[in-house]
């Protein structure tokens, strides 16, 4: 098989119920046949994706690139590449089918990407930079769950510029979960916590500040330490 639509393959494979492919081609493929101990005849299918472009778990993706191998139990990414918010994010791992089973699809997936937009999780976070990404997406089709850690040299949150950056995320039921967020400021610590709605893309943040230099704050303006907490609530 040469140049097929992807989209109206599809149906081939098992319904990923946060995953939908708007777009794009199957540049080569093959088919193959074989008969099991049994007698059986099995199916298996390989090949080559170019140009896909769709939406999963509430982002936009495009330009989507990579091999796959496909059998009735599992479909297998080798290095799927996907362009999620101007940057490529890299999957590898397996799809398990469940074929023949009354179950949902499962997730065996591992996920990385470099300079990763944070102002992509909301248009009304008042975040400039970029975080380097990676994790494991897992479970069910019902009920997937993603978790991994970010980390980033340094971002821009008006007024703070913020360095070492490093954190933890997961999600589930379309909440995506910051945990333990951490990093530098005015030679002191910042901790942030709190979650992004995928759908409505509204979060609820917390950050606390301790043991800032309230000289390096106020540009010599303010003497001592400081210590603060703040909560952002906004949406897109």
């Amino acid at each position: 098989i040469k140049k097929a639509d992807a989209a109206s393959l599809a149906h081939l494979f098992p319904s990923l119920k946060d995953v939908a492919l708007k777009s794009g081609r199957l540049e080569t493929a093959n088919i193959n046949a074989d008969r099991d101990d049994q007698g059986r005849w099995t199916l298996s299918l390989d090949g080559r994706l170019q140009n896909l472009k769709g939406q999963a778990f509430n982002f936009d993706f495009a330009e989507g690139s990579g091999g796959f191998s496909a059998t009735r139990d599992q479909i297998k990414l080798d290095q799927l590449v996907l362009r999620v918010s101007e940057v490529p994010l890299s999957f590898t791992g397996t799809v398990k089918t469940a074929a023949g089973t009354p179950d949902p699809p499962r997730y065996e997936l591992r996920f990385s990407g470099k300079d990763f937009a944070c102002k992509a999780l909301s248009g009304g976070l008042d975040f400039e930079g970029r975080a380097d990404v990676e994790g494991t997406l897992t479970g069910t089709s019902l009920e997937p769950k993603l978790e991994g850690k970010f980390a980033s040299k340094s971002m821009k949150a008006a007024p703070l510029t913020v360095e070492n950056i490093q954190g933890g995320f997961s999600m589930q039921a379309g909440k995506l979960q910051l945990q333990e967020v951490t990093g530098t400021c005015y030679g002191g610590k910042l901790r942030l916590n709190g979650f992004v709605e995928l759908n409505s893309r509204s979060f609820n943040l917390k950050l606390d500040g301790l043991d800032l230099d309230a000289a390096k704050a106020s540009s010599g303006q303010v003497g001592g330490r400081l210590k603060f907490s703040a909560v952002f609530m906004g949406s897109n």
